[in-house]
């Protein structure tokens, strides 16, 4: 469980090659075994983009499991956010707005770790929005987050003061 819950809650019965890649990946994330997970991550994308049989939804949460790894323990941030553009087109593509959430959502925050704010709030709005749109329970987290993007685009001059918390423009 590398977000807290399991991989395969939204793609039930996937007994792929890359689902079992992804297992084990995950078995040793669990164990803070970086590495030997990250091999795994890799093995199970590799697998993706070569057996046509592969759900491309399984993909795309490789892909943001990948980014988070590279980022968070491997010290390769600079594919991070392809990892993360990758799934956001493919969730896109598969019309899977939970995975494009998610996408935007991991996207946004790399960004915003950069200093990179105004593209930060630009997909934070589109996170907000699609929030809206799926009455999702993250809707109040998401909120919070591009509060904070505005207050540090207002303290930097680079939004209007006449911003509130909350607002979509």
């Amino acid at each position: 469980m590398m977000d807290g819950k399991p991989i395969f809650d939204e793609i039930t019965g996937d007994q792929s090659g890359a689902a079992v890649f992804i297992r084990q990946g995950q078995g040793f994330y669990e164990r803070g075994e970086w590495q030997p997970a990250l091999d795994c991550l890799e093995r199970a994308l590799a697998v993706c983009h070569t057996d046509p049989r592969t759900d491309r939804r399984l993909e795309a949460r490789t892909l943001n499991l990948l980014g988070g790894l590279y980022y968070y323990r491997a010290g390769r941030q600079s594919e991070t956010a392809g990892c993360y553009r990758q799934a956001l087109e493919i969730s896109r593509e598969l019309g899977d707005r939970a995975g494009e959430a998610k996408a935007l959502f991991n996207l946004a925050g790399i960004y915003q770790a950069e200093g990179r704010y105004p593209e930060a709030k630009e997909l934070l709005d589109w996170l907000v929005a699609l929030d809206r749109e799926l009455d999702s329970p993250d809707l109040h987290s998401h909120l919070i987050v591009l509060g904070a993007v505005r207050k540090r685009l207002k303290r930097l001059g680079l939004v209007e003061s006449n911003h509130h918390w909350g607002d979509e423009n």
